[in-house]
């Protein structure tokens, strides 16, 4: 996580935003591919940055939770940008799916990142889901389970 946060930092810097980094003591060990991983988070923070540069602030944090027969973490990357139109949300993990505003904006990007983030999030066994409510910003939410053998390969 912090290797993301390190390597999405001149692009946050440079879209006027300040991030705050808040990571749970004592989270869970998961098993994974760190770079895939790390890949994740830098694209979620560089659309935060993209998309939510209005609201000046790009939060991530990741806190431990505890479910009905799984353990793992929670990272939340959020933005108090414009957010994402409820029309648009079922779509944005769909491959070069790129909202109305992007477009119209000339935003950079191909529409790829969300869903990429998708598959790499699923293929390690874990989900991601948006909140948002247009006008408010938005959450991007991925919980990985927790490594049943501790964090030993």
């Amino acid at each position: 996580m912090r290797r993301a946060v390190d390597s999405t930092a001149a692009e946050v810097e440079a879209s006027g935003c300040k991030l705050e980094l808040a990571l749970a003591p004592d989270l869970p060990e998961i098993r994974g591919d760190a770079s895939a991983l790390q890949r994740v988070f830098q694209n979620l923070i560089n659309n935060a940055s993209k998309h939510g540069a209005a609201g000046g602030w790009i939060g991530v944090a990741a806190t431990s939770f505890r479910g009905a027969g799984s353990d793992g973490v929670e990272i939340c990357v959020a933005d108090r940008g414009l957010g994402v139109p409820s029309t648009e949300q079922k779509m944005m993990f769909q491959p070069f799916f790129r909202g109305e505003r992007a477009r119209r904006e000339q935003i950079r990007g191909a529409g790829l990142g969300l869903s990429l983030v998708r598959e790499i999030i699923q293929a390690h066994g874990g989900t991601v889901s948006l909140e948002s409510h247009h006008g408010q910003g938005a959450r991007f939410l991925v919980r990985l389970p927790a490594d049943a053998n501790g964090g030993t390969p």
